[in-house]
């Protein structure tokens, strides 16, 4: 909507405008029905000079009280219309969704060292640059990093775009106006609204799996059993006594080396660690068949900031009932709050394998192992801008404009008031 004659100010119901009609209607019909004062003069009394023009003016004027009613009904009517600050379009804002699983990091041919996450980066923001204006914003997502908001023309920290174990973004909650999907190969998901920067690439053959005593390779047709890869599992803190066991068992099965820290220069596939906060208070835990009781920091582990990328498997209560995360998982680190932990009730056997489930599930696999379905080929380049986004409002105050609105209507009801005493009193 328009701004009124420069000052600032818009209709919210611009439609309502004929109500303004009323104010001079109402003091036309006041005006027709308004009669002359009566003046009682005697026969012989001779009417002053000037006085059938004054009366004339009397009869042309309309009483106060009709001035209020009049007064009373213009603030009814802008009221209906509703003024409000004008709104100023600020700018828009758009979104980068960002893909870091390991398939990116691969190099897109032989013929080029060019990775496909460099390759989708140098597309999007070209594609940002035509779309974007230079003053507005981008915000980027990426799954285990905290969100960035930066100028059009500025790119995310190399510590930011940095390999990490991550899975894929949930692209279905991201198909919006003004947001950019960019990976490798376009997603399964239906995108409608979002736009697409999809590097392409090669089959990349190369490790898909391995641990310390084998590995399994792909040569871009079939697989090949090979020497396994040079990996450690670390132990730091006071860790349970049944729990180190369980560990070293699954670590010596692997193939892995185990120590405090990077034993032998080997690359690190899991770090088990005692956290937690508080206290030791006694705890009863339960899971996968399997009892105990021990001992944990009675605050449990401090809240993740993961976004989605860590599992509290194990949660127990503080001594005031609530329930406190007592083991969390994230990829390659374990961390635990409990101090002591008994010999589990029920089949041993069940603890083993709930144990040696989720040190399976949270171990990081080395650098150079890629899973096969993130070796094959992803076609070609693909780019497509999404909708444009919706600009951001700037000035509107909700709450000021429904103040506005009360108080025109509280006047017009006060003046009507005013208006019916006054019409009694004349």
């Amino acid at each position: 909507m328009s701004a009124l004659l420069g000052l600032g100010l818009e209709w919210a119901r611009p439609g309502a405008a004929a109500a303004l009609l009323l104010t001079p209607l109402y003091l036309w019909l006041a005006r027709l029905r308004a009669r002359p004062r009566e003046v009682v003069i005697g026969t012989l009394h001779l009417l002053p000079a000037g006085a059938e023009a004054a009366g004339a003016r009397h009869r042309r004027r309309p009483p106060p009280a009709a001035w209020l009613a009049a007064l009373a009904l213009l603030c009814g009517a802008v009221a209906w219309i509703g003024p409000r600050p004008a709104r100023v379009a600020g700018a828009r804002r758009w979104t980068c969704v960002l893909d870091r699983t390991p398939s990116m990091f691969l190099a897109r041919s032989d013929a080029s060292p060019e990775t496909r996450l460099a390759a989708a980066l140098a597309a999007a923001r070209g594609l940002l640059a035509a779309e974007a204006g230079a003053e507005e914003r981008v915000r980027w997502l990426s799954p285990g990093r905290p969100a960035l908001d930066l100028a059009r023309d500025e790119a995310p920290p190399p510590d930011w775009l940095a390999a990490s174990p991550a899975r894929a973004p949930d692209w279905e909650l991201f198909d919006a106006p003004g947001t950019l999907w960019i990976t490798d190969r376009a997603p399964a998901a239906v995108r409608v609204h979002a736009g697409l920067a999809a590097s392409g690439g090669a089959a990349r053959p190369g490790p898909i799996a391995a641990d310390g005593r084998s590995s399994l390779s792909w040569d871009g047709a079939t697989l090949a059993l090979g020497p396994g890869l040079a990996r450690g599992l670390a132990l730091e803190g006071e860790l349970p006594a049944v729990v180190q066991r369980v560990a070293r068992a699954w670590g010596d099965a692997r193939g892995f080396e185990l120590g405090p820290g990077t034993s032998g220069g080997a690359d690190v596939a899991l770090v088990l660690a005692r956290a937690g906060t508080g206290p030791l208070v006694g705890v009863r835990v339960a899971r996968d068949g399997w009892s105990a009781t021990g001992r944990a920091a009675a605050g449990g582990l401090a809240p993740s900031t993961d976004e989605g990328e860590a599992e509290d498997w194990l949660l127990g209560r503080s001594p005031q009932g609530e329930r406190i995360a007592l083991v969390r998982a994230r990829a390659g680190r374990i961390e635990l709050a409990l101090a002591e932990l008994s010999e589990p009730a029920g089949d041993p056997a069940l603890f083993a394998l709930s144990w040696g489930a989720l040190l399976d599930r949270w171990a990081a696999p080395a650098p150079e192992v890629v899973p096969l379905a993130e070796r094959r080929a992803a076609g070609e380049p693909e780019l497509a801008a999404p909708l444009a986004p919706r600009t951001e409002d700037e000035g509107g105050d909700a709450r000021a404009e429904s103040y506005g609105e009360a108080a025109l209507s509280l006047a017009a009801a006060l003046l009507s008031l005013l208006a019916v005493l006054v019409g009694r009193r004349s």
